[in-house]
């Protein structure tokens, strides 16, 4: 057989191995991206006290909701907005928030989409709302970030 040809049919026969590989752990890097996030923002629930790391967003995110038209914002200043909203949480009197479903997408090898639901909770367990949210990740540097989400209604069942 003429090496060209074969060294031609081994590449092609690993190399979607390689990929595979190569998605299953980007899958689970997004996955600890999402429990990093909820583990971020519990711990400023409990403690007043927002941790800097990990960073879960680019520099510059765009957010956009059904009360708000879309709008780009430095990750700092969305740092800001975040504590505001989770003091709003907190006086109303949620205690932790944890995810109901996160589906993960990969539209390419370093840009995926990601449709969560959160599920808040009371401190004596009941459930104080649900929200549905979804977001772009891109891996820059060899790290998944998000970099621009929607919060919408948690009754979103379409397939992304």
């Amino acid at each position: 057989m003429n090496k060209v040809l074969f060294l031609t049919i081994i590449l092609i026969t690993i190399c979607p191995i390689a990929y595979a590989k190569d998605s299953k752990s980007d899958y689970k890097a997004i996955e600890n991206l999402f429990d990093s996030y909820m583990n971020k923002y519990n711990r400023y629930i409990k403690d007043r006290k927002l941790p800097k790391e990990p960073e879960l967003y680019l520099d510059s995110i765009m957010l956009m909701s059904s009360s708000n038209s879309a709008t780009v914002i430095s990750s700092d200043d969305f740092n800001v907005q975040v504590t505001s909203f989770l003091d709003s949480l907190i006086n109303q009197g949620v205690t932790y928030v944890t995810w109901e479903s996160k589906d993960i997408k990969f539209l390419d090898k370093n840009i995926a989409v990601v449709s969560n639901i959160a599920i808040r909770y009371k401190g004596n367990g009941d459930v104080y709302n649900r929200v549905g949210a979804t977001y772009f990740v891109n891996k820059l540097s060899n790290e998944w970030r998000i970099a621009a989400f929607a919060v919408h209604s948690p009754n979103f069942t379409g397939s992304l």
